[in-house]
């Protein structure tokens, strides 16, 4: 099967419950779902002459797809013979029942011109006693034969409508039971595509808490690195101290006049330009200083792995 992150987007895999080890594609923003892979994401196109070709398993893999194709256009030239088949018998039937319908009428038709003809002889008066007798003797016949033939056909109505309902409920019932399958797979479905939602969901949430530890961490390595560039700082500022009141001290202790004086206003001079040549310094480390720190977070939010084994060492 083709992994989930070459399908388009919009597009997720949904494992079947009902068939266990089957797969389908859903698309959650049109309620689509298909059998079939819907398409790959394009990608550049990069040939690795150095991957090996297995040749068996793409020959199996297409004449599984001739197989499938095959049975699927076989299911489905049975589906519409069956179809025809069904067609054609009830049409046979229609017709069955028009002929005997049709035939029943015109035996009907008859019996009733015969009928018609004998009340209009006997009318007459026309005819002979023996003639009479026989035509008497004909009409009793004729009417006992339509009246079987009426019974027979009120019987056999009464059957084709019996058996017309029964066809009836029998087709109400189908399609009753192909709507609840419907439903049923329909709901199946919905709770498939709700399901691969919300694991999809969750694994955004636990990417989502990765993301914000790994930022906590950065925060921690980088209020580490503040606070020890502001040690270094404080220690910088008490080195200054000490080294300004040990200047201060050797000036205080040199007091006179002549060669002594002189050597103490040099001393005094030379560590005032001292003390202005550390301060120089200073602001120059501390200008130093703030840039690595500042190029430690640039580094920290692009490498925070390498960013986390320096402040480690």
């Amino acid at each position: 099967m083709p992994a989930s992150d070459d399908l388009p987007d919009g597009w997720i895999r949904v494992a079947s419950k009902s068939k266990p080890g089957a797969y389908y594609y859903a698309h959650p923003a049109t309620k689509r779902t298909q059998v079939t892979h819907p398409g790959r994401r394009k990608r550049p196109n990069v040939v690795d002459l150095d991957a090996p070709v297995d040749l068996d398993a793409e020959e199996e893999r297409n004449a599984r797809r001739e197989e499938y194709a095959k049975a699927k256009e076989a299911k489905r030239k049975a589906q519409v013979e069956a179809r025809q088949a069904a067609e054609e018998a009830k049409r046979k039937a229609l017709e069955r029942e028009e002929a005997e319908a049709a035939a029943r009428e015109e035996s009907v038709r008859k019996l009733r011109v015969a009928k018609l003809e004998l009340k209009k002889a006997a009318h007459n008066g026309t005819a002979a006693e023996a003639r009479a007798d026989e035509e008497e003797h004909l009409t009793a016949e004729e009417l006992s034969k339509w009246k079987e033939a009426e019974a027979r056909r009120e019987i056999e109505e009464a059957e084709a409508e019996r058996r017309h309902e029964a066809e009836e409920v029998r087709r109400k019932e189908e399609e009753a039971e192909a709507e609840r399958k419907r439903a049923e797979e329909q709901l199946r479905l919905e709770t498939e595509i709700q399901e691969a939602k919300r694991k999809q969901a969750e694994k955004e949430e636990k990417k989502e808490e990765k993301r914000r530890r790994k930022q906590e961490a950065l925060d921690v390595l980088a209020q580490k690195a503040s606070e020890e560039a502001a040690q270094a700082a404080e220690k910088r500022r008490r080195v200054q101290e000490e080294l300004q009141k040990l200047r201060d001290k050797i000036a205080s202790g040199t007091d006179g006049s002549g060669p002594a004086a002189t050597q103490t206003s040099s001393s005094s001079s030379s560590s005032s330009s001292g003390k202005e040549k550390a301060k120089k310094k200073s602001k120059e480390k501390d200008k130093k200083l703030t840039k690595k720190k500042k190029q430690g977070k640039k580094t920290k939010r692009d490498k925070p792995s390498s960013k986390s084994s320096s402040s480690s060492s």
